[in-house]
């Protein structure tokens, strides 16, 4: 059903926008009741950005050897995540960042979100550093990072998903990496 209600929603949010959309009109498309809509979703909001990597993404970051350097283990966790699984869900996930990119009102929801689903993040950036999860570098680090997310998946979504996603992290992970190190030697 929350697959139903997400598809019939992106498709309405497409054809007819997102601010001219209603539950109501999502409700009606999937045949479902209006308040149906909200055991699944507490807004249309959270159809655009609640999925199932969040799991995901923790599961792939939160696994890599302890031997791997901190920000080598979110590149190749994100990587994995994308050869894994994002593929298959190219045209949706391309939707849903174009919307978020182009909708005021999503776009200005993306920090929080981020901020809501990288909670693992700062875990584990604390166990791999020896320090506090509300540690100042380590809040820096996960917001650093989750903006590095963020903007690979709208960069690759303004150019409607040309480039392979886990190049496109692959090659900003790398770059900001050197980046990094040329600062720490200058």
């Amino acid at each position: 059903m929350r697959t139903t209600i997400r598809r019939e929603a992106l498709r309405l949010f497409v054809e007819n926008g997102y601010e001219r959309t209603t539950v109501e009109q999502i409700a009606e498309a999937a045949e479902i009741a209006h308040t149906t809509f909200f055991r699944y979703f507490p807004s249309k909001e959270h159809v655009v950005f609640a999925d199932e990597y969040d799991l995901l993404l923790r599961e792939a970051i939160t696994s890599r050897p302890d031997e791997e350097p901190v920000l080598m283990a979110v590149r190749n966790g994100v990587v994995e995540l994308c050869r894994s699984t994002l593929d298959a869900d190219q045209e949706e996930l391309l939707t849903r960042m174009r919307l978020i990119d182009q909708v005021p009102a999503l776009r200005a929801r993306l920090p929080q979100h981020q901020r809501d689903e990288t909670g693992f993040l700062a875990e584990f950036l604390a166990r791999r550093l020896g320090r506090d999860s509300d540690d100042l570098v380590v809040r820096v680090l996960v917001g650093v990072l989750g903006s590095m997310v963020a903007e690979v998946l709208l960069a690759w979504a303004r150019y409607s998903g040309e480039q392979p996603l886990e190049e496109l992290f692959a090659s900003l992970f790398d770059e900001v990496s050197e980046f990094f190190t040329a600062v720490g030697e200058g």
